[in-house]
């Protein structure tokens, strides 16, 4: 142990410690982890430190610019211990409320003046005029910071009243989904994938099953399952995103969600860095927001213990790191968003349909992975090896869209309700935000749809002529 290590953990000796959550920046400093928060208008800095040698190489492995950080930890004059990673939020301040525009004040929500934050093109596209328009009128939850005047900037926004277990106004019925109540299952599995339905710019959240006399109270824990459909801009997410996260009912008047997502994602021009970020970050951040290139498909299952959860999430965060940290990794068939996540959930028991019993006693994937006609040196053989691990891997352990679904279809069962703990499930739809961006829609789930999507992509078609070949509209 060195000097300065020694000396910093006597001082923790008798330095008085306190609880504290606190949000802020990352920077290194002499090869210390350093968080500056602004606290009152005054920056204050704190070397962030850990017991756990793993827990500070992965704090130190998030450190980039323009990211803030929420860490919990006890706090001992200008340190801060924690025991877990951060979390990734879109701004130190959160704010609910009706967004307003005036054509002289310009926005505000509940009165306070606002205006929106950085922004940047992805494909040429970005967060414009069009979608700031999106919200006006509606209840909305920001994140962001206050500038010295008084005036609130939005670096994320989502429409408020979605990830809530008290009564919403965006029901099925409300928002255009009548159907969905008869059978909520199958119109999840049949209708949703429909550009007519999923193309449609109205958020909703519908219950797919609630057991007799259960009621979600303040410290109910929720699973969260996630599908990101396909951006209408680029074939390369025709096959969308997966990723699950936790989440806790809180105790306020409308029981809303303080959630989190564990993110699998490759640096790339969005911003997005692997890790577990908020809720409202996930969904709404002005760059790296999902809403802003593609809709989204949830199930919020309320009453998977809290063990469980913490258990997937340790799991996945050595996925995470890797992602983070590790030059040369690239997204395959069997290293993907999915793959991850299946696997840190199932390496708890928590299971899609497609996982029986004789897949766990037998993993067919082996067959592929540890063989060495198939990998060399730990990396695939080329397409020998794609086309041997589709030919014994089922699709909902590799696609997005097909693992939601086997989890929708699992659910059907009050067996596995009961096995999972599930004593409740919504389901959340969200649009993608209009932009100049072409709509997306639901992501495919076949390997030969994805060779089809890329070969009419590249043909001179329009995407309106692309959707009305591979998609069936109404």
């Amino acid at each position: 142990m060195n000097k300065i290590t020694t000396t910093f953990f006597s001082f923790l000796l008798v330095a008085s410690a306190g609880a504290a959550t606190i949000k802020g920046t990352l920077t290194i400093k002499d090869n210390l982890i350093v968080l500056s928060s602004n606290q009152n208008g005054v920056i204050e800095n704190r070397v962030v430190t850990s017991e756990s040698p793993r827990t500070l190489k992965r704090i130190k492995s998030h450190v980039k610019d323009n990211y803030f950080f929420e860490f919990t930890g006890e706090e001992h004059a200008e340190e801060l211990i924690v025991k877990s990673t951060p979390l990734i939020l879109g701004g130190r301040t959160s704010i609910e409320g009706i967004l307003e525009h005036d054509n002289l004040l310009g926005y505000s929500i509940n009165g306070i003046p606002a205006n929106y934050g950085r922004t940047m093109l992805v494909n040429n596209t970005a967060f414009n005029n069009e979608s700031k328009k999106y919200y006006i009128g509606k209840p909305v939850k920001a994140q962001g910071h206050y500038l010295d005047n008084g005036e609130f900037i939005i670096t994320s926004i989502l429409e408020n009243n979605l990830f809530i277990a008290g009564e919403t106004e965006l029901t099925p019925e409300n928002q255009g989904h009548q159907k969905f109540t008869k059978d909520p299952f199958e119109y999840i599995l049949k209708e949703m994938p429909k550009n007519s339905i999923s193309q449609k710019a109205k958020a909703f959240r519908g219950t797919m099953h609630e057991d007799k006399g259960y009621t979600a109270k303040p410290g109910e824990q929720v699973l969260l399952l996630t599908l990101s459909g396909r951006q209408g801009d680029d074939a390369g997410t025709a096959g969308g995103h997966f990723a699950f996260g936790m989440g806790v009912v809180q105790d306020d008047e409308k029981r809303s969600i303080k959630g989190e997502y564990h993110n699998f994602y490759f640096e790339g021009e969005k911003e997005i860095i692997a890790g577990n970020t908020a809720l409202n970050n996930y969904y709404g951040h002005l760059i790296q927001g999902q809403q802003n290139y593609r809709p989204t498909y949830t199930l919020v299952i309320y009453g998977v213990s809290k063990k469980r959860l913490k258990m997937a999430k340790e799991m996945m965060e050595i996925q995470l790191e890797r992602a983070r940290s590790e030059k040369g990794l690239e997204i395959t068939q069997y290293y993907n968003c999915t793959t991850t996540g299946i696997d840190s959930l199932l390496s708890v028991g928590i299971k899609g349909i497609n996982q029986t019993f004789l897949h766990g006693l037998f993993d067919t994937k082996k067959l592929v992975t540890k063989n060495p006609f198939f990998m060399k040196d730990g990396k695939p053989r080329g397409s020998k090896f794609d086309l041997a691990y589709a030919a014994v891997t089922d699709m909902a352990d590799y696609i997005p869209r097909n693992a939601l679904e086997s989890f929708v279809k699992l659910l059907r069962s009050k067996r596995q309700r009961r096995k999972l703990g599930a004593k409740r499930i919504d389901y959340v739809f969200i649009p993608q935000t209009p932009s100049d961006r072409p709509t997306g829609g639901i992501s495919l789930n076949d390997i030969s749809e994805g060779l089809k999507f890329n070969k009419y992509y590249e043909s001179d078609l329009t995407q309106k002529e692309i959707d009305e070949v591979l998609y069936d509209i109404d």
